[in-house]
Order: C-alpha cells, then structure tokens, then sequence
C-alpha cells in the first residue's frame, strides 16, 4: 500500500501534526479457590471487595459460583486500582492473579485538538508508521 492509498487521511504536507503515544495497561483478575470450590470465607471476602459482587446477596453470589474452582472478574482495572485491590484480596487470603493487557496505541493529532481516529486497525498502523518515518513528533501519556 503506497502514500496514495491513504492520502485523504494524512499526506505529510499539512504542518502541526503529532502523535501521541498512548500507554495504557489494563489488567484483569481471577481468584482461585483454595479448595477447588469457594469457602463461605472466600465468598464473604469477595462480595466486600468486588464490586460487581457487592450489589448482589451472598446467596447469589454463592448460586452462581457453588462448583466453581476460580471466579474471573469481568472488570478490568487500571494498575494503581489492581495492585491495591490484588493487595487487599490477598491480605484477606484469597489466592489472586492478575493479567496486563497492553491496550497501548498511536492517536495523530493535529495541532494539539484534533485526533484522527482510524477505525480500520491496519490502515491506522500504515498511516502510524508513515507518520514516524516522516519524523512526526511523538508524545507519551500514560493513562492509569
């Protein structure tokens, strides 16, 4: 794919485009039960930490995972909330992991207002990569 081909997005001739580098990690929990099976102890932990628990009874809670030998938190997390609510879980003895997903990315930005959001994921790297050979200036931010 050639210049041309995406042109109409950016051409290299306009002044006062950046990118911005993006650096976020998301990170998603899983707790482990002990015992293969969640402990009345681990449940009542649970439903006090987690927020999509809290608004529910124990005794869905327990419904729901009676059988279960790991519970997969749909939530995902920024990593000053994870590494504080990994710490909490664990300082209440639940057995936590927890997985990054690199969600980082490059936004063109024009004139420091206005980005170019690409749906087409391919098309944003050539466009990206176009933008970097031609010496676009980056800049970072890190999103918690």
């Amino acid at each position: 794919m050639t210049i041309d081909t995406y042109k109409y997005l950016w051409d290299g001739s306009e002044l006062g485009w950046a990118l911005q580098y993006i650096e976020r990690v998301i990170w998603k929990m899983e707790v482990h039960f002990v015992d293969g099976k969640p402990t009345k102890a681990e449940l009542l932990v649970m439903h006090r930490l987690l927020p999509e628990l809290r608004d529910q009874s124990i005794s869905k809670v327990y419904a729901c995972l009676a059988g279960e030998s790991k519970y997969v938190s749909p939530n995902e997390y920024g990593s000053l909330e994870a590494r504080k609510l990994s710490t909490e879980a664990k300082q209440a003895g639940l057995n936590v992991l927890l997985f990054s997903d690199d969600r980082s990315s490059y936004i063109p930005i024009k004139n420091g207002k206005t980005a170019l959001v690409i749906d087409d994921g391919a098309l944003a790297e050539l466009v990206v990569k176009k933008m970097m050979d031609a010496g676009v200036p980056i800049k970072t931010v890190h999103i918690d």
